[in-house]
């Protein structure tokens, strides 16, 4: 945990930001180690640090809403995605198709990430593709070979 600390703090190189995810803990506080531990540092602010440093996308997670099937943190999605001009990934708290929309469509993310909602229900990746092509979300085709 301290060498994750220190790169989060110091010196952490473009490629390794980019798999980074950012965890909302203690009201926006970036928090590391799966949020367990507080880094002082504000998720916007770092956000925008991690561009400036070439990281390419922003995978975000708010702790507090992730397993919860109770929908993602749009306020810290919108927050982040009105701060950087990189995708920023929404991971998090889906539980429905409809969270995944709304990410996307109200919060301004580029992409979202989901699975205790497929490990834990009956939806389905497929499914997440239908709804939010239905919604107007460009969505991957997946090639399915025959």
């Amino acid at each position: 945990m301290a060498g994750l600390a220190a790169a989060l703090l110091g010196s952490l190189p473009a490629a390794a930001a980019d798999i980074l995810p950012l965890t909302a803990a203690q009201k926006n506080n970036l928090g590391i180690a799966t949020g367990q531990t507080a880094t002082g540092r504000e998720v916007v602010a770092w956000a925008r640090e991690l561009e400036d440093r070439g990281v390419g996308e922003i995978l975000i997670t708010s702790i507090e809403r992730d397993g919860t099937l109770q929908g993602y943190d749009l306020a810290l999605i919108e927050a982040v995605v009105r701060a950087v001009k990189i995708p920023v990934i929404a991971s998090g708290g889906a539980g429905n198709y409809q969270h995944m929309v709304e990410a996307v469509t109200q919060a301004g993310a580029s992409a979202v990430a989901a699975a205790s909602m497929f490990h834990f229900t009956e939806q389905t990746p497929a499914g997440a593709k239908s709804a939010l092509a239905a919604a107007g979300v460009p969505v991957r085709q997946t090639f399915v070979p025959k």
